[in-house]
């Protein structure tokens, strides 16, 4: 798609895929039961950015838990027999958003953002940035956080084809919640960054 007439203006642009999911919201915060959609703020620059973290108190003050107060939390991973899932979904999900680039692809332009690091992130002010909540609760694979990426094709009249093989993108490091800062190559699981 990216090839296309307009394809980065359009299809590839993840300011206008933000606005475009969260004008899908039946309510305030309510969306669509079919669409399962993760919370999208978007916003231009460093100011927008601290607009964001007011409204989402992302603030390091803010911070409930200290580095030495976390636990090492047990999720589900593929590569092992079923857990309880029960008692991972009942887990609070940490304040952690990852930002990106509008136009950005692969491995730049994606930063993890949490109470810890909040500080540190750099934005251009004429940018165009969308900021969605991280995906939570987590599958593992071995211990890595990993996403399946499935592709399709949608036609014109409405009709959805999904191929039958798909991809399993896995993270360098091993995912744990202990450490103070997000750390990209536990978070990423983009080919790109892990090739």
């Amino acid at each position: 798609y990216s090839h296309l007439p307009n394809g980065t203006n359009i299809l590839d642009s993840k300011w206008v895929l933000g606005r475009l999911l969260r004008s899908a919201s039946v309510g305030e915060d309510e969306h669509d039961p079919n669409l399962a959609v993760l919370e999208t703020h978007c916003f231009t620059g460093m100011k927008g950015f601290y607009d964001f973290c007011d409204r989402v108190n992302l603030k390091k003050e803010n911070s409930s838990t200290s580095e030495g107060e976390q636990e090492a939390r047990v999720f589900r991973d593929l590569s092992e027999s079923p857990r309880n899932v029960e008692s991972q979904d009942e887990e609070e999900a940490p304040n952690l958003w990852v930002v990106k680039d509008s136009f950005a692809n692969g491995a730049g332009g994606i930063w993890v953002v949490g109470p810890q690091n909040v500080d540190t992130l750099s934005l251009i002010e004429t940018h165009n940035y969308v900021a969605q909540r991280y995906a939570w609760p987590l599958v593992l694979l071995d211990g890595h956080k990993c996403h399946v990426r499935v592709y399709a094709l949608l036609t014109s009249d409405g009709r959805a084809f999904c191929h039958r093989q798909c991809f399993l993108h896995v993270a360098n490091d091993p995912f744990e919640t202990t450490s103070g800062d997000p750390v990209d190559s536990v978070h990423i699981t983009n080919c790109c960054v892990n090739s």
